[in-house]
């Protein structure tokens, strides 16, 4: 069977990593929330009923980590976790769309016979996010593929979205997201 629309994608780390900030920006801003929440109410009675310099100092770390700390070390582990898939050589990504599935064929650039392949149903994607450069299909809710819009080898990255569309899949323009 021959496929409706194929792309080959080259991973680049940093492209990659302003995509991936952009879409985890939403969890650190409640990650952080919740930290500076449990601190507030941990310090005021600390403060209250204890002594007032140590729910005073309380307050000043659990703020310092919420704000500075915890975003520093999402961001961070983004970032070796990158460098982790990205050490040995690049990745290309082969997608083909079939009408009922999908399919990924995975290989390190240089090793001719090394690939991982897999197969997917619409119904197994979650939602798919659009960007200027990237296409994010989301097999669950923190997990997805990468696939560059601008390597499409047949048909557009546009028919692909629609594609998506037409199964069902919530798919979502943040073209404007990332400068």
């Amino acid at each position: 069977m021959e496929a409706l629309f194929e792309n080959t994608t080259f991973l680049n780390r940093d492209d990659l990593y302003k995509y991936q900030k952009s879409e985890v920006k939403k969890f650190i801003l409640l990650a952080s929330g919740l930290l500076l929440l449990v601190t507030v109410g941990i310090s005021v009675p600390l403060a209250l009923f204890v002594e007032i310099y140590l729910g005073a100092i309380m307050l000043i770390i659990g703020a310092v980590c919420s704000v500075v700390l915890l975003p520093y070390i999402i961001n961070d582990g983004i970032k070796k976790q990158n460098a982790q898939l990205f050490s040995q050589s690049d990745i290309a990504i082969e997608f083909a769309f079939f009408q009922e599935e999908f399919q990924v064929q995975a290989k390190q650039n240089g090793d001719s016979g090394k690939r991982a392949s897999e197969s997917y149903n619409y119904s197994q994607i979650t939602k798919v996010s659009l960007y200027n450069v990237y296409m994010f299909i989301y097999t669950s809710p923190r997990t997805s593929l990468v696939l560059d819009r601008r390597n499409m080898t047949k048909g557009t990255s546009g028919e692909v979205a629609s594609l998506f569309k037409s199964h069902g899949v919530k798919v979502i323009d943040k073209t404007k997201a990332v400068k």
